[in-house]
This record gives structure tokens, C-alpha cells and sequence, in this order.
């Protein structure tokens, strides 16, 4: 059922939200069905009608309250209220605010038991109207390391696993869902862009052939990066996101040093709509630009203070996409992770060595950890999760994970290996591990919008414990992929012209 609004709070019931979607009928796609509903039918949007506001579930994943020290944190710092209150009253508060006027539910999985004390802290700082949900002490048992362990112990990683029995238990009564860590800024400006992004990938869709003469080559020199793309490959892509944290104090935790942006400039001049040209830069508003005293964050960092580690332009593939819809998308970034190379849903792009920039040196991996981009959760809306579970993952995004017609390939339902990383930070979804979905990300590279695919990581302390050479600013990243863009560009018109 959905959260029930706290004492006081003046919420739509649980009783009226009467769709009846049942999960566990939910087949997988080549599977038969034993549900009376069609695929057809479970793609159906929730909303009768279009006035309605839209229903957000914003589910928040602690492991604990008090700091430990670890990762660059603080020893004994109250971590619920230093950061996790702070953050998810500032999520919340955005999207319930004008212009977006979400009706937004909140559930959180916490490592811990919740004291009622504690609790009321968190009451008290959710706005008026807001429901509230906690599932505290959901740390899973299990055998941690199977082939060692004689007895079941707390596995910790597991606490990441936990929200997908929350999404599968509420899928029917909310439009999207995002799934975040305790540190993470999510606000309503992120899904507005995210629901306007999946609205046209939708309509791309819906205009786009069921199949394409030319294919798909495989081949990095010769992958298509313009031009139209099937219905399959756009029922794959989804909007993407990668994390940023600010550069607190450049003297003490610089970022990387300008050598190590490599061959590929820094290019902020970016063509406007009369034909001419005007410098831009990354806009740190849409992240990182937060009230004062919202707890140690830097108030109002300008854009050369945001600094990104888990990507950078090595790993960038650009694709210009089909004309059509309402023109809210050109030029694309598609991000790492998909290995179905040659299915019916993969689509190529120019990579960003592909004119020789990285000399003889290969394209990463669909999974190098260092440009993946994991994101510290990920947004979905309803149609999409049952899209994905059903045409899209290698195994189920639903639980249990053992299921015996589906390979039971997850082990001790999904406890074994898979990490933080696979569950909350989205692996699972992006990626094409054998129990992963290939689910293309995409991001938008005009610099109108691609800001708003950044989000902000709040606790601000990878930058105090990894290579500095990885701490690219984002900035710098806006230039270079509009390098690439550019080539790809002068590309396609040699191409055309021939």
C-alpha cells in the first residue's frame, strides 16, 4: 500500500488508488504468462487523466546514523541530522513546490533501529502532506562469503538490495520512483527533466521503424552515429545522470591537473539558434546551488567548483538522434555499461577516439569502473520498470532472485557478489552483467540541458580520498564532449558528402 500520511497531514487515502497490477504475474518477455493482463495493458499509465498531479516515491537507503570515519567522513558525526534530514527535506521540498507540485510519498531502509525519538526528527522535517514509511533493522542475513562462513551474519551490502521489495510492493500506486542513497540531492527540477527527457524518447519511439537495412555495425570505426534508430533500440534508452561533489578546498583536495585532460580540448563555444556562436559553461544551479546552512554544503559554488570522478571523456560516445518529436533532442551522450553488442536493442556512436585521439589505444570496456558513471541510485517510472523486467533484463528486476525458470543465477537471492554498486547505484540496470539489463543511458549534451543531468553527492568526500587525477571538473567535460560532438559532426558531412 502506499505511505500513510503522517497525523495531521492532509493526503489522498490508500483507498483511493484502486489499480491492480499484480507483480508476481508479471511475466518476463519469452516466458508464459499465467496473468490475465497483457504487456499491453501493464504499461498503461496509472493516472486517468492528466490533471492529476504526478505520484513520486522517493525512497531513501542508510546504512547508518552516526558516521564511523571511514571513506573520508567524520568519526562520530550525527549523520542523520547533519546529512540525511537535511538532504531529504531539501528532495522533498523541491519537488512538492512549484512549478513541478509532485505529490511525493518518502520510505526509507535503514541499516539501523530507529529510535522514536530519532524518528520524530524526521517528521518534523517533512513538509506538510508528505507520507512516511520506514523499514529500519533491514539489514538481510545470510552466509557472507558461502563457501567459508558456517553461520548466517548481517550482509551489509545486502541493505542495498532492499528497495526492490519496496518497488515491487508499491509499483501500483506511483508514477516514478527514485532510489537514492542518504547523501544524495534529488530534486524536482531532476525528475521534471527526467519525466520531459522520457516523454520524448516515448514519442522518438512511437515514430521510429521496427527495423533499420543498414543495422548496426559492431565495430568501433564504423558504428552508425546518426541517423534513424528502431523502436527496440529507443525502448532501451532511458535518461542518465552522474554524480558531482563540490571542490570544498582546491589548495588542500585539488582536482586533476590540466595534462591529464589528454588530447582532447576544452571547447565552450557552442553554436545558437541564428547560426552564430557564444561561450557556455556548466551550470551548477541545477545540482549544487542549495539554501544557506543546508549542513556543510557550500552555499552557491560557481561552475568551476563542480568536479565529476567516475567518467570523463575517454569513455564518451556521442550520437546525433533521428529528427522527430519536438526537437528536444540532438546530440546525445550515450553512457557506458550495455555489453549486448549486436542485439536488436544495442546502438552505436562515435567515440570520442575514434579519429585517433587516443592513438592505438582500444575503447574501454562497456564496464570500466573508473567511466561507468554509477549514479548513488537511480529514477524510473512505473512503465519503465515493467518495461525493463519485462523485455529487458537478463534476469528479474523483481524479487525473489531464485527464482528456478529464471536461472536462480542472483545466489542467496541476490546476496552473493552483487554489491552497492550493482543494486542502489544502478549496475543492475545500466550494465550487462549476467543479472544486469543493458539499459542505455542517455544524456542530453545541449548545454541548456545537460547540466540537469548531474547530481549532487553531498557528503563531499571522494574528492578527500581518491586520485586526484580522476577529479575531472565538469566544466571541462561540457568542453571536451563538445569537441567530440564537433568531430563527429565534420564527420557526418564528410560522410554525406562522398
Amino acid at each position: 500500500v502506499p505511505a500513510v500520511p503522517l497525523p495531521g497531514r492532509v493526503r489522498v487515502s490508500s483507498s483511493s488508488r484502486d489499480t491492480d497490477t499484480d507483480t508476481d504475474n508479471i511475466q518476463r518477455s519469452g516466458t508464459e504468462s499465467n496473468s490475465n493482463l497483457s504487456s499491453s495493458a501493464l504499461l498503461s499509465p496509472t493516472q486517468e487523466d492528466d490533471d492529476k498531479p504526478t505520484r513520486v516515491l522517493h525512497i531513501v537507503t542508510a546504512l547508518r546514523d552516526i558516521n564511523n570515519g571511514s571513506r573520508g567522513t567524520e568519526a562520530g558525526e550525527d549523520r542523520l541530522q547533519q546529512v540525511f534530514i537535511p538532504i531529504l527535506k531539501n528532495s522533498v521540498e523541491s519537488m512538492i513546490s512549484p512549478p513541478y507540485n509532485y505529490e511525493v510519498d518518502v520510505y526509507l531502509v535503514l541499516g539501523w533501529k530507529l529510535l522514536p525519538e530519532r524518528r520524530k526528527l524526521i517528521e518534523d522535517a517533512l513538509p506538510e502532506g508528505v507520507g512516511l514509511q520506514v523499514w529500519d533493522d533491514a539489514i538481510p542475513l545470510g552466509y557472507d562469503m558461502p563457501s567459508k562462513d558456517v553461520s548466517i551474519k548481517d550482509v551489509t551490502r545486502g541493505l542495498a538490495r532492499q528497495h526492490r521489495f519496496v518497488v515491487k510492493d508499491k509499483l501500483n500506486y506511483y508514477d516514478i520512483f527514485t532510489v537514492f542513497e542518504d547523501d544524495m540531492r534529488v530534486t524536482g527540477e531532476h525528475v521534471h527533466h527526467y519525466l520531459e527527457m522520457s516523454a520524448e524518447l516515448k514519442r522518438l519511439r512511437e515514430e521510429a521503424p521496427d527495423t533499420v537495412p543498414m543495422g548496426e555495425p559492431k565495430d568501433d570505426e564504423k558504428q552508425r552515429y546518426y541517423g534513424p534508430l528502431t523502436k527496440q533500440q529507443l525502448s532501451s534508452m532511458i535518461p542518465g545522470f552522474i554524480r558531482v561533489e563540490v571542490l570544498v578546498d582546491e589548495e588542500k583536495w585539488p582536482s586533476q591537473p590540466e595534462k591529464a585532460l589528454g588530447s582532447i580540448p576544452v571547447d565552450l563555444e557552442f553554436p545558437t539558434k541564428d547560426g552564430g556562436m557564444e561561450k557556455r559553461t556548466f551550470d551548477p544551479a541545477s545540482c549544487c546551488h542549495v539554501p544557506e546552512n543546508l549542513g556543510k554544503m557550500p552555499h552557491n559554488p560557481s561552475f568551476d567548483q563542480i568536479m565529476i570522478w567516475e567518467t570523463g571523456v575517454k569513455g564518451t560516445v556521442v550520437r546525433q538522434m533521428p529528427e522527430g518529436g519536438t526537437g528536444l533532442l540532438d546530440w546525445v551522450m550515450l553512457q557506458p555499461g550495455p555489453k549486448n553488442f549486436g542485439s536488436k536493442y544495442w546502438s552505436g556512436g562515435y567515440w570520442s577516439g575514434r579519429d585517433g585521439a587516443y592513438g592505438d589505444e582500444k575503447r574501454p570496456g562497456a564496464g570500466d569502473p573508473k567511466l561507468i558513471a554509477q549514479q548513488g541510485g537511480w529514477m524510473l517510472t512505473r512503465d519503465q520498470i515493467i518495461e525493463m523486467h519485462l523485455n529487458h533484463c537478463n534476469r528479474d528486476f523483481f524479487p525473489p532472485f531464485e527464482s528456478p525458470e529464471n536461472g536462480g543465477h542472483f545466489g542467496q537471492d541476490g546476496l552473493t557478489l552483487n554489491n552497492v554498486e550493482f543494486w542502489s547505484g544502478g549496475f543492475s540496470i545500466f550494465s550487462g552483467t549476467r543479472a544486469g539489463c543493458n539499459m542505455q543511458r542517455v544524456i542530453n549534451v545541449d548545454p541548456d540541458h545537460f547540466s540537469k543531468h548531474f547530481l549532487y553527492h553531498t557528503a563531499n568526500n571522494k574528492q578527500k580520498t581518491l586520485d586526484r587525477n580522476r577529479f575531472l571538473k565538469a566544466n571541462n567535460f561540457l568542453g571536451q564532449i563538445n569537441s567530440v560532438v564537433k568531430a563527429a559532426t565534420k564527420a557526418k558531412l564528410n560522410e554525406i558528402s562522398q
